[in-house]
């Protein structure tokens, strides 16, 4: 990976994208999440955002806020 991001000409392309397995820069659009049963481990809720650094928590809160009173969908 140094040898990747090591030459003066990469630099410029750097930023809070995210790698692939082989190195190159990709960057992530979309993000699931899932919401699971603590004893059986059985998926209750899923969702799909956009990636954007707060999906996660953004998701996390919907999916429990959503489950804690019922619906479910």
């Amino acid at each position: 990976m140094a040898a990747i991001l090591a030459p003066r000409e990469v630099a410029p392309l750097l930023s809070d994208e995210h790698f692939s397995v082989n190195g190159t820069l990709v960057k992530l659009c979309f993000i699931g999440h899932a919401l699971m049963e603590n004893r059986s481990g059985l998926i209750v809720r899923g969702d799909l955002t956009q990636a954007d650094g707060h999906a996660e928590r953004r998701a996390a809160l919907d999916m429990l806020t959503l489950t804690s009173h019922g619906r479910h969908g």
